[in-house]
């Protein structure tokens, strides 16, 4: 995560943990549309932190959007209802609590290791704009994610509820997987 306002620029590291729920809107042998519902917990650090000055940052909150897929690759978009805390220790401490709302780019590919697990890599990007509480400077923020991910298929489609009997069993069709 890159921080810039006119004079400075930050720049951050760290972790983010991410859920999704991707429930079937459209289907086909090729193609598909899953409505993406997630919560996501990053935590990052400065860079440039030292023993005498630290920053680091955390961000947490639910998001939604669209996800396509075509065959192994699979791109999408969603926005983010974070919030956030920024904390820098040293000579002089802050806390500073935030809500964001990014719009997020992402893409991937996902190979099928079974019937219901896939493995996913997957590259997002957002980029938001506003102001510093402190300083009230123009503020942006730029957010890179790589991500390996654990896909399950529980079967279970979104129309599903209208005829349960076809959720949780496996296609008989061989080119499905």
């Amino acid at each position: 995560m890159n921080v810039s306002t006119s004079s400075t620029e930050a720049h951050y590291q760290g972790f983010s943990t991410e859920a999704h729920l991707l429930l079937p809107l459209l289907d086909t042998k090729k193609f598909s549309m899953d409505l993406d519902l997630g919560y996501r917990a990053t935590n990052y650090e400065n860079s440039a932190s030292t023993p005498g000055l630290a920053e680091w940052a955390s961000l947490k909150g639910l998001s939604t959007g669209f996800r396509f897929h075509f065959k192994y690759f699979f791109f999408g978009t969603d926005m983010s209802f974070l919030n956030g805390k920024h904390l820098i220790s040293g000579t002089t401490s802050e806390i500073n609590d935030y809500k964001i709302n990014p719009i997020q780019a992402h893409a991937g590919i996902h190979i099928p290791v079974s019937p219901v697990l896939a493995l996913a890599l997957s590259y997002s990007n957002s980029v938001v704009k506003g102001k510093a509480t402190v300083s009230s400077q123009d503020i942006s923020v730029n957010e890179q994610l790589i991500m390996l991910r654990l896909q399950i298929d529980l079967g279970l489609g979104f129309f599903n509820a209208v005829s349960p009997k076809d959720s949780f069993q496996l296609s008989d069709d061989p080119a499905f997987y």
